[in-house]
């Protein structure tokens, strides 16, 4: 017997099924996210790879992930795995953080 799709519902019921599906998609990006990340075991003595140095640079002078990447040539979503692989090795909670603590630890200047 073949499937037959049905018509869709109110439009009370669409909109649910498309918040539903947001939902699922932001929770998908994040899990994405969680997994490029480095190991759990990285420490402020992990290397910083140049391109997060870089990344991280441009987001202390306060540029958002869309202009990091525009400066870099790379995705907004790039540019956020980078800052984030830098905090997860800073052990920072927010780039700000990661930021102030890369300038006194010396591997970024504020000029």
């Amino acid at each position: 017997m073949p499937i037959v799709a049905s018509k869709p519902g109110t439009p009370q019921q669409i909109r649910g099924l498309v918040a539903d599906l947001q939902v699922v998609a932001a929770h998908a990006q994040a899990a994405a996210f969680d997994l490029c990340l480095p190991y759990e075991g990285a420490t402020a003595t992990s290397r910083l790879a140049p391109v997060e140095l870089d990344a991280l640079k441009w987001s202390a002078y306060g540029l958002t992930n869309f202009e990091v990447g525009q400066k870099m040539g790379i995705s907004a979503t790039e540019a956020l795995l980078r800052v984030r692989r830098a905090m997860a090795k800073l052990e920072c909670a927010s780039k700000y953080e990661a930021g102030l603590k890369a300038i006194r630890l010396g591997l970024i200047s504020c000029d």
